[in-house]
């Protein structure tokens, strides 16, 4: 059996679990994801993020989730109620396209929930909620 590691995932695989008859939102590949999609941090906390799979993505904070900047990934053409990202310029901000194998911090974040998704795969989303000291 392969391990998610070594990056097998084929691009037919790959696009048959993009959409589903029965949601009305993107899927997404289930290895595909920000895992945890939930962390609860302390105000002053840093929170690292790491690309820990074989393609680039964005960790771009979002006031709404949505879509991303690739159209085909987007739902463009797909299930009804996908959301355009409004904020794309947002996506190429610090730190912008995080390679495969790369860590970034995120220091600073004020109390409250704070959205994140990547740009490219929209369906790709956590949350981080930041608790007052």
């Amino acid at each position: 059996m392969a391990t998610p590691h070594q990056h097998d995932t084929t691009f037919a695989e790959f696009i048959g679990l993009l959409f589903s008859p029965l949601a009305s939102n993107i899927i997404g590949h289930p290895a595909w994801n920000f895992a945890p999609g939930y962390i609860s941090i302390s105000a002053g906390q840093i929170v690292r993020v790491t690309n820990a799979g074989g393609e680039d993505h964005t960790f771009t904070e979002v006031p709404a989730f949505g879509g991303g900047f690739v159209p085909p990934l987007n739902g463009v053409g797909g299930p009804a109620g996908t959301v355009p990202l409004v904020e794309a310029e947002a996506c190429m901000a610090s730190p912008g396209i995080i390679a495969p194998g790369n860590t970034v911090p995120f220091a600073g974040l004020s109390p409250g929930v704070h959205k994140f998704q990547c740009c490219i795969h929209p369906w790709m989303r956590a949350v981080v909620d930041v608790e007052a000291k």
